[in-house]
């Protein structure tokens, strides 16, 4: 039986948590460690909880990077098809053992590890949005492909993670994903010919 488009990960599950999950968090929290980011929409506690879930990822992160994409392949087929090196491979054993794959995933591991390290940088985090949405209009990803991986990536933290990714910590992940897929969203909008060129 095929599955529908709500029970893939990813999706939906960010189009609007910008907005819901930022203004709840706004109508609940008042101290110092809960006071709201203005550009990401994370408290202190979040990205505290955020940056210690990545310390655990880091050691695991190559099993970790690979597991991401392999989940990604399985829910949205059609994405396998935007990696001329990966594309061609059906046993998804197969392609976790490639060298290709493990290259690829380690340097979308080390993007993610500078976009922790710079969550109270926003200057710099907004570069590297934006760079790396730029990276992706060049190879012609689809602007849904962002919000797809963010499902699969929330899964496979929790998956790989257990106990130590929380229902805090995957909200502060929701809350930065969403953040992060704006930023992208929005550069890859800029990026687009406009209609008055036409």
């Amino acid at each position: 039986m095929a599955q529908s488009a709500d029970d893939l990960p990813g999706g939906n599950i960010f189009k609007q948590a910008w907005v819901t999950i930022t203004s709840f968090f706004g109508s609940f929290l008042s101290s110092d460690d809960d006071e709201i980011d203005e550009t990401t929409g994370l408290t202190r506690q979040q990205k505290t909880l955020i940056k210690k879930s990545w310390s655990y990822v880091q050691e695991d992160k190559l099993r970790i990077g690979v597991l991401i994409f392999i989940k990604l392949f399985k829910a949205y087929p059609s994405s396998q098809q935007l990696f001329d090196k990966l594309k061609d491979f059906t046993d998804m054993e197969e392609l976790a053992r490639n060298k290709k794959m493990k290259a690829h995933a380690t340097r979308v591991m080390a993007a993610f590890t500078s976009i922790v390290e710079y969550i109270d940088q926003p200057d710099i985090l907004d570069e590297l949005l934006r760079n790396t949405s730029i990276t992706h209009y060049k190879l012609r990803m689809p602007p849904h492909y962002f919000e797809d991986l963010g499902g699969v990536i929330i899964e496979a933290l929790s998956e790989s993670l257990g106990d130590k990714f929380t229902q805090k910590t995957k909200e502060a992940w929701l809350v930065y994903y969403s953040y992060m897929c704006k930023v992208m969203l929005e550069e890859m909008e800029l990026l687009e010919p406009s209609h008055d060129d036409d």
